[in-house]
């Protein structure tokens, strides 16, 4: 994993150094334009975009799928330069990061008061929690059933 992790920065310090254009379509294009300008050159990650022309949550870069904010930039931990969310590309067939954009989304508000439960990948975990008690979710973070159990009993859920 620590491999997979420097790639992903080599990747993204490449990437920032070239002063990239911020929008999805205008950077696949970006890239399309180099690559055929700088035949033999490989490091440079095309981004996914999503059907509105926005980045799409999942970015896949060298061997990594990272969960990215709506301007295509990872979401890190804290103030390092590690992505939070990530998994390798090849379990990444249900990966939406969808947990992982709303907590950014929150984050941004600048209020506390709520948490995430968010599956290493990005995706809602199938246990959440809100104040004092703990239920199922669904993968938008919704609860499903009536079933809840006090804080500190959630592994009794059978989610």
């Amino acid at each position: 994993m620590k491999l997979l992790l420097l790639a992903i920065f080599v990747t993204g310090t490449l990437a920032e150094s070239l002063q990239l254009p911020a929008g999805c379509l205008e950077r696949v294009e970006y890239v399309k334009n180099w690559y055929a300008t700088h035949p033999g050159y490989t490091g440079l990650e095309t981004p996914t975009c999503a059907a509105d022309g926005s980045y799409h949550p999942v970015q896949k870069s060298g061997g990594a799928a990272v969960c990215v904010k709506p301007d295509g930039e990872w979401i890190y931990k804290g103030k390092s330069l590690i992505p939070k969310y990530t998994a390798n590309v090849w379990e990444t067939e249900d990966m939406d990061c969808k947990c992982a954009r709303d907590e950014y989304a929150y984050q941004q508000k600048k209020i506390v008061g709520m948490r995430y439960y968010c599956e290493p990948n990005g995706n809602y975990s199938p246990v959440g929690c809100t104040g004092s008690v703990c239920y199922c979710q669904d993968r938008t973070g919704k609860q499903v059933g009536e079933t809840v159990t006090p804080i500190g009993t959630q592994a009794s859920l059978n989610c």
